[in-house]
């Protein structure tokens, strides 16, 4: 078996405390038929948010397209403007329907408005969190040669804490 990071990226364990340890501990195992078959396989570490280890992705090629079904996620209610957002949306006018028929197309529109105001949402919760992300990899790496003074520990876990957010 080859125990090889598909991206070459060193994935260290840290036990986060004041004089940190640092073993390579975060792997998988393949051989070199399986590396050979499967040529678009990456692995990428993600920065240690919720633990002492580094969480790893691994990403097996192409992805089939599936179809989306809506899903209403309860992180939007957390975001500025929601509510703003489903009442202008649901004042659409409704021209010449009554009773269900009325309802139905104004939850319709609700859910067209609400995809794509979730697209702009998401979009900016990622680039945030990718900030944060890259954030602590920067003290992740300076943590490795040095240790962190109590200033950089306390902006690790404030980032930790706003990733969540």
């Amino acid at each position: 078996m080859l125990d090889i990071p598909l991206d070459n990226q060193q994935f260290t364990w840290c036990n986060l405390r004041g004089q940190p340890s640092f073993v390579r501990m975060d792997r998988i195992l393949i051989d070199q038929a399986w590396k050979e078959a499967f040529l678009m396989c990456l692995l990428k570490a993600r920065p240690r948010i919720c633990s002492d280890h580094s969480p790893l992705i691994f990403y097996g090629g192409e992805s089939r397209a599936r179809h989306h079904h809506f899903k209403f996620e309860n992180w939007w209610l957390l975001c500025e403007g929601f509510r703003e957002v489903v009442a202008a949306s649901w004042q659409v006018p409704t021209l010449g329907l009554l009773g269900a028929r009325k309802v139905a197309f104004k939850l319709k529109w609700v859910k067209q408005v609400l995809k794509s105001w979730s697209r702009e949402q998401h979009s900016n919760r990622q680039n945030s969190k990718k900030a944060i992300e890259e954030e602590l990899r920067v003290l992740e790496v300076q943590e490795e040669s040095i240790p962190l003074s109590e200033e950089d520990r306390l902006r690790r876990a404030s980032l930790k804490s706003s990733w969540f957010q």
